[in-house]
């Protein structure tokens, strides 16, 4: 099941942050999950420390969730497929209007929030990101920022919602900025936020 899945590559990302990047095949292998999870449930990983709150995100599947630790110095997101380094999941099993508000679930938790997706398809995403807003600096920092990671042998993981919420075309769908992008584009300005993230979606899609 999808929930177990995630539950380990769950554990594997969070031994690779605690140990810097030695996973430990045996403390991965005890936490395979076979309960379903759904939203406000609280999953304790006393190995690791860790409490986390399940939310529901669907959108990339019909019953995608995500894990939410709640710190208060650094909380952090596990994703999975429905949000990404400046980007976000294809709509698959789900709809466009689940992932559009599972994503304005995710914007509203706290700047500091840390993300950890499943993927690595920053520098994808940015070039996508740059032909939606060319100018945004925000943007164009991040990518150089990304750049030297990467060239150092490292990853984008995790990045900062706050900056996501500077960077991310499907965290500003709402911001003047892409809709002005929007409207510029054959289909026209969308009627409403909704609209608004199934063009941007459709946009990443057709590539």
């Amino acid at each position: 099941p999808m929930n177990a899945l995630f539950l380990n590559n769950l554990a594997a990302t969070q031994l690779r942050l605690e140990q810097g990047g030695a996973v430990r095949e045996r403390r991965v292998l005890h936490l395979h999950a076979r309960h379903p999870l759904g939203e406000g449930d609280t999953v304790a990983l006393a190995d690791l420390r860790l409490r986390l709150r399940v939310l529901d995100v669907p959108g990339h599947t019909e019953g995608h969730i995500a894990f939410y630790a709640d710190h208060p110095a650094t909380p952090r997101l596990f994703c999975g497929d429905t949000l990404f380094s400046v980007g976000c999941g294809r709509v698959m099993s789900g709809s466009f209007a689940q992932l559009h508000d599972s994503l304005l679930k995710l914007r509203a938790l706290p700047d500091a929030t840390q993300i950890y997706c499943a993927h690595e398809y920053t520098l994808s995403n940015i070039g996508f990101a740059k032909q939606v807003e060319p100018d945004n600096a925000d943007l164009l920092r991040y990518e150089q920022h990304c750049l030297d990671r990467l060239s150092r042998g490292g990853d984008t993981a995790p990045a900062a919602l706050g900056l996501e919420k500077r960077c991310n075309p499907f965290l500003r769908f709402d911001h003047p900025k892409v809709l002005q992008a929007l409207a510029a584009r054959p289909e026209g300005r969308p009627d409403d936020s909704r609209s608004a993230f199934r063009a941007l979606r459709v946009w990443k899609d057709r590539g």
